[in-house]
């Protein structure tokens, strides 16, 4: 190797160092504050069990020589002491670069080519894009200067849109839903704004790759959770190092709060525990741990609540995550249409969030944990650069 490759390589995992060192003691300084928050709220969480936490620490030694303790007390609050609690500073820096390579993760986070990647029966229909600044059809044909483009065309008879941006909408950011008034006009109802050509110049001067999708319609099932919002199941997939066939870990029910368009704990909603037979939990949780036996008027302590069919969901989570070649741990965000038939609305290889299983239906990994340990410990080395989702 020359000299100059060598001097590449040095600054190369030295930078991985510094961004490794950088995320977990983001992580550790959140989940220490988040911790101590809510003890004051939860004083049980003062008391948890010193064995428990010493055969935890034990299980995660092979990752760090110091796995974050506040994680343990903190989770096990919520789904017991379970050696599994994946500590969130080792999964962001070392977990997720090893399982989700950095390289390639850019093209499978682009909206724009879901289509590419998967069927497009798996996804819902797009309506036209833009790519790098130009506009395509939903079956990417160049579709010229916006003042040539016909809306009206390209619209007709879909009663309500979502326009998004391709490459970066996590929480919401950037999300807008359209529908048709009675006069015959698309118009966004919480930012007063017509879907024209102005519109459209606007957004893009911020967002120069985006999509514009016909909204799917739930299942009343869900529906009776919260009407006015797609109410996704986050569904945690791994494809195995082992069989390398993909299999669901754990899965939550994301549920907007009323009168709102999304359903991401970020714009208010809240996120529930499901078991993989589809049975609902007892309590909901926001992003900042707090518990609710009730939500848009909802009791779920002293209800049952099972979503049916709920084989399909799993089913198509395994298909989704086969699709995703470079990638074992993939986020999906799973909508259950009018006809009880699972569809896509996105998927996340970046910041798989084991956070949000952990706080409502238990471990993020589950039974394939040890395995996963096991990869990572013989591959840790190979970890070249971290990405630090912030919060």
């Amino acid at each position: 190797m020359s000299l100059q490759k060598k001097i590449i390589e040095l600054l190369s995992q030295i930078e991985t160092q510094l961004l490794a060192f950088g995320g977990r003691m983001m992580y550790r300084r959140h989940y220490n504050n988040l911790y101590n928050q809510l003890r004051k709220k939860y004083p049980e969480m003062n008391h948890f069990d010193s064995a428990a936490e010493k055969k935890w620490r034990e299980h995660w030694l092979r990752l760090s020589k110091t796995p974050d303790r506040k994680s343990f007390r903190l989770f096990l609050f919520y789904i017991g002491p379970d050696i599994n609690i994946v500590p969130e500073d080792i999964s962001a820096s070392i977990i997720q670069p090893l399982l989700n390579p950095i390289e390639t993760r850019p093209y499978y986070q682009d909206k724009n080519a879901f289509e590419k990647i998967l069927p497009s029966a798996f996804l819902p229909k797009a309506l036209f894009r833009m790519i790098n600044g130009a506009y395509f059809t939903a079956d990417y044909e160049p579709l010229g200067e916006l003042s040539d483009i016909d809306l009206n065309e390209l619209t007709k008879g879909v009663d309500v849109l979502f326009i998004k941006p391709a490459t970066d909408s996590s929480s919401g950011h950037g999300v807008l839903k359209f529908s048709r008034n009675e006069k015959d006009t698309l118009i966004c109802k919480d930012a007063n704004q017509l879907f024209n050509v102005n519109f459209l110049n606007e957004y893009s001067k911020s967002n120069s790759n985006f999509i514009v999708q016909e909204a799917l319609s739930q299942s009343e099932y869900i529906a009776q959770f919260n009407p006015s919002s797609i109410n996704t199941l986050r569904v945690a997939t791994y494809k195995s190092v082992v069989d390398n066939r993909t299999h669901v870990c754990a899965i939550i029910l994301r549920i907007g709060k009323q009168g709102a368009s999304v359903d991401n704990a970020h714009a208010g909603g809240l996120f529930i525990g499901v078991g993989l037979d589809g049975t609902i939990g007892k309590y909901a949780c926001d992003q900042y741990g707090n518990k609710y036996d009730t939500f848009n008027g909802i009791d779920f302590k002293n209800e049952n609540y099972r979503i049916p069919d709920f084989e399909k969901v799993i089913s198509f989570a395994e298909k989704v995550g086969d699709s995703i070649l470079h990638h074992r741990l993939v986020a999906q965000d799973i909508c259950l249409q009018a006809d009880g038939e699972p569809c896509l609305v996105e998927f996340n290889i970046r910041a798989f969030a084991p956070w949000l299983f952990q706080f409502t239906s238990g471990t993020a990994f589950g039974k394939y944990t040890d395995e996963i340990i096991d990869y990572c410990a013989k591959h840790k080395d190979e970890v070249r650069k971290v990405f630090v989702e912030p919060f």
